[in-house]
């Protein structure tokens, strides 16, 4: 699952370092959130693959301003925040007549700041400094599996994407979810697109401020059982 995979990318557990494949590790995670599509990248963990690059502007084309690759969390990071416990995910339809061009696609992540990482997929990372701390949400295809061949991106059509978000966040939760509605949203409109919710039914603006509740709660509910 998608959900699963990036549930599994947010834990970063001890196991994937020492090898095990992430099929294995998706049989024994509870998967957060009701969609159901294979996970990008999925059995492609291990040594080597874990840690690989991230895409620089210089691979997307154009001027590379930006640092030549990113680091990724690290176990430590990750269990400062504490373990993952909710997933919000919101999608992004193409229209039908419109798949939009993976080269024209990368380009918008390249503008926004999205970086090409672990599952193959695209991050948008919380930064301290020049350092990219850990991912603030994730873009994935909306198409099985789920993850961008960047190989054969130009021969490519996407008919939407996947996003999500973990929590606890790198960042406030009700900040990284409106970070995650922005950049859905300059999707839709730059590819005549819509911005879903979880079941696919269209993001109303009721639902989105439900999403925000849900988060405010979770962190408020969260805060309470740390004291």
């Amino acid at each position: 699952l998608v959900i699963a995979g990036i549930y599994f990318f947010a834990r970063n557990r001890s196991e994937a370092d020492k090898g095990e494949d992430a099929a294995g590790l998706l049989k024994r995670e509870p998967v957060l959130g009701a969609d159901s599509v294979a996970a990008p990248g999925a059995g492609e963990s291990g040594p080597g693959k874990d840690n690989e690059p991230f895409l620089s502007n210089e691979n997307l084309g154009g001027d590379d301003t930006d640092d030549a690759s990113v680091e990724p969390e690290t176990n430590e990071e990750r269990e400062a925040l504490g373990e993952p416990e909710k997933i919000v995910t919101l999608r992004v339809s193409f229209s039908a007549e419109f798949a939009v061009p993976g080269v024209a696609l990368t380009e918008l992540f390249k503008t926004h700041g999205l970086r090409f990482g672990k599952l193959k997929i695209f991050h948008k990372f919380q930064r301290d400094g020049s350092r990219n701390v850990g991912p603030i949400f994730s873009v994935a295809s909306i198409a099985e599996p789920g993850s961008f061949d960047l190989a054969n991106i130009e021969t490519q059509n996407i008919p939407g994407v996947t996003l999500f978000m973990v929590l606890p966040n790198y960042l406030e939760g009700r900040l990284a979810f409106e970070s995650m509605l922005d950049f859905a949203r300059a999707a839709a409109d730059s590819f005549d697109g819509e911005v879903l919710d979880e079941t696919g039914s269209s993001l109303s603006i009721q639902r989105a401020g439900y999403l925000r509740d849900e988060i405010i709660d979770f962190e408020r509910k969260r805060s309470i059982r740390s004291r």
